[in-house]
Formats: C-alpha cells, structure tokens, sequence
C-alpha cells in the first residue's frame, strides 16, 4: 500500500499509482469519494480511489508513505498518520521547502525517511479536477541513508508505470536544494507579480527578481553543502516553458486566503543566512512582503 498524505494538485496526480490510498479531509475527502480522481490535460485519467480521513481506516502498515503537504504541514502530517509506519515502511517527502526531512527524523528513523522534489506541473482547478501542465519527473532517495536504493525501485516502477518520469538519486540532499532554489526564486516572484510560470521567464522585470533571489541564496546553500554550477540559473530560466502556464502554489494561496510556505522558502534562505552570518536582504524584503499580502487576504477572505 502508498499512503499519499495531501490530498492537493500533486497528491491527487500521485494517488494515480497503482495501490495508493489518498488521505484526505472536508470537501477535498467529499469529491475524491464521490469523483474519484479526474485529471485533464496532459495526463488526462478518470479513475477510481481508495480515501481515508484517519489511520485507524487503513488495513495494515503502508509500504510507503509519501507527504505532499504544504511544508508547515509536515509535523502536523506524520503526527496524524504515524500509525501507519511499520518497520519496513519508507516515508517520502515531495514537499516544497528546506527542512522537512528534519522534521520527520523527529518522529521517524532516520533510515525509513526519503527525501523528493517532483517537477510535475499541476493546479487545482475550481471544478476540484486537476489540470496537468506538464508530467515532469520526480527525484527521490534516502535523506541520511543512501543505501535505500533497492527498497525504492518498487516505487519508482509505480511511478514509471502511469507516465511519471522517477529518477533515485544517490544524493538527494543536491536534489532538494537545487528545487528549493527554483522554489525561492520563481513562487514569490510570480505570487508577487501575478505571473505563471513562463511569465516569470519571459517579463524582464520578473526575471531579474527572479535571478537576484536565486543569487542571493547560493552562498548561503554552499554553507550548507550544497554545489551549485554556475549555469545553473540560466539553464532553470531556460526551462520555464516546459513548465507549462502554472499558476505557483504561493500565488493561489494567496488568493485562497491561505498560509504560503514563505518561512520555508525565502524565509528558510534568511535563517540559514543568519546562521551563516551572511546577509540576504532581499529575501528578507521578499518574505515581509508575501507576509503582508497574507495578512491581507486572510482579512479579505
């Protein structure tokens, strides 16, 4: 069994593998019982789930649990579906974020917790389907184990064999900050300019914000350990397109009145930059100005 914690745009894509049960609650819970899961576009799929709203639901330990909260959710996460952890059980972070592989090495051993960025370019649309930009692939492996690689094959066939590229990386930490780098630059960039993602590539004044953020938190990232190439950022800008029109995840909280994942962003770049005595005023900037536009759409909302 998979148990798929997040019942968002990414948890419903991958709660198309084959033995996967989506977590999930309220409404979210309501239309996947009803609906089943309902992609369009480039992986249109109508197809049938099993959905839970608590452990005590599920029928033995879960082979593998991947958590596609938000990253301020992950506590809240493992806390909740801890249960369904057995000896054997791998759990999968695909959360944006720096940080969360920590948080689960608080309730977890440290060789059952996998690290994972997904590329797959997804949004909610208002209808509860989900709209597929692009089938990107998704990396995985051991966080503070690298020896998992055997135990993920399995997984990574799973994926493979509903046309989701899956890479095991045998050093998944370079994996995650690499995406985290993405993350800093592009989500606050389009939340704050309205722009998808192609936008953010082609409007000047998108992309210079852009590259700035991203330039900014590279010193900090190789503090951390983390090798950066130099082409990096312009082969990331490069790609955009492939992305597809997605409207980033920090962008339609904000419209949604909801909590971003700002801290665990460019606000992860600003605690890492103190810890490192190296200054990044503009993702302090970056991080005081989402944060106002929340306090303002949860007033609106």
């Amino acid at each position: 069994m998979i148990l798929v914690v997040g019942a968002g745009p990414i948890g419903t894509i991958l709660g198309s593998l084959e033995g996967a049960v989506i977590a999930a609650r309220g409404k979210r819970l309501a239309f996947l019982k009803e609906n089943g899961i309902v992609l369009d576009g480039k992986l249109p799929l109508r197809k049938k789930v099993s959905v839970v709203s608590d452990a005590s639901e599920l029928n033995g330990k879960a082979d593998f649990i991947l958590i596609c909260t938000k990253s301020q959710d992950t506590e809240r996460a493992i806390t909740q579906w801890k249960s369904a952890v057995g000896e054997k059980t791998l759990v999968v972070s695909v959360s944006n974020g720096w940080g969360n592989e920590e948080t689960l090495s608080k309730h977890l051993p440290k060789n059952q917790i996998v690290g994972g960025v997904t590329y797959i370019g997804v949004q909610m649309k208002e209808d509860g389907s989900v709209w597929v930009h692009g089938a990107g692939k998704t990396v995985i492996g051991g966080y503070f184990d690298s020896n998992l690689r055997s135990r993920l094959k399995p997984l990574k066939e799973k994926f493979e064999a509903v046309g989701l590229p899956c890479v095991i990386s045998d050093d998944v930490k370079q994996d995650i900050a690499k995406k985290f780098l993405v993350n800093v630059g592009l989500n606050a960039t389009g939340a704050l300019h309205r722009a998808n993602n192609i936008e953010v590539g082609e409007r000047p004044e998108c992309r210079a914000l852009a590259v700035s953020l991203m330039q900014e938190a590279i010193p900090v990232l190789e503090k951390e350990g983390v090798v950066v190439r130099e082409e990096f950022i312009e082969d990331f800008l490069a790609g955009l397109r492939a992305l597809g029109p997605n409207k980033n995840s920090m962008w339609a909280d904000l419209d949604k009145g909801r909590r971003t994942e700002i801290d665990f962003l460019n606000g992860a770049v600003v605690e890492l930059g103190r810890k490192h005595g190296i200054a990044t005023p503009l993702n302090e900037e970056i991080v005081k100005k989402i944060k106002a536009l929340e306090f303002q759409a949860r007033k609106d909302a």
